[in-house]
């Protein structure tokens, strides 16, 4: 019989037969995991860390930490190629799951998904764009071709130089409504829930000359 938790090297049988005793041997259930290099995946078991390719013992519970780097979310997660969902940590992006009671060997695979990009031009000084959005749940200013969170919404700001004012505003290609403000040519302009790789571009034309 399986002693769980214990390794038993020897057992005391008293006979009074003459008797054929056999005696069989179990491995421990091995524990691998299966990622890349857009995160960082442990495996703990109560206050231990164990690595990819470690056994457990009989009856664990291992805990799984996905930790993403940055601009990037964990996509799937799957134990022995079912799908799980992996709990929200308290903080950013970490992810955790809990597999229970493992006994057998368990094969965890996790892939990682990019966050959307945020790209806007500024043509030859003829106009001064900032655009506020969330970051890796702060919100502030971000720089043409950062990343921002999924479901970020964007608040854009475009100045215009002397003489010219804004003609348009594009994101990926399609044309969307601007504000003007009453009393100068500054332009604002809103963009909802990005899910996906987002390019503005404002156009701009030179005032008639009086």
């Amino acid at each position: 019989s399986r002693v769980a938790g214990t390794d038993v090297s020897s057992y005391q049988i008293a006979l009074d037969m003459t008797s054929e005793v056999k005696v069989y041997f179990e491995k421990k259930p091995v524990v691998n995991v299966t990622d890349n290099a857009a995160g960082k995946v442990t495996l703990q078991i109560g206050s231990s860390t164990i690595n990819s390719g470690d056994f457990a013992e009989f009856g664990d519970d291992v805990q799984v930490n996905i930790v993403p780097n940055a601009g990037f979310i964990v996509d799937t997660v799957t134990v022995n190629g079912s799908d799980v969902t992996p709990v929200l940590h308290t903080s950013g992006d970490i992810r955790y799951y809990t597999i229970e009671d493992i006994t057998h060997n368990t094969e965890i695979a996790v892939t990682y998904k990019a966050k959307p990009t945020v790209s806007f031009n500024s043509e030859d000084g003829k106009f001064d764009i900032t655009v506020i959005a969330t970051k890796d749940f702060a919100e502030g200013e971000i720089a043409s071709g950062s990343y921002v969170d999924f479901g970020s919404d964007l608040n854009g700001t475009v100045i215009p130089a002397a003489g010219y004012v804004v003609e348009a505003v594009t994101v990926n290609g399609t044309a969307i409504a601007f504000v003007t403000g009453t009393d100068s040519d500054m332009v604002t302009f809103a963009v909802n829930d990005v899910q996906a790789d987002t390019e503005i571009v404002v156009s701009y034309k030179a005032k008639p000359i009086v």
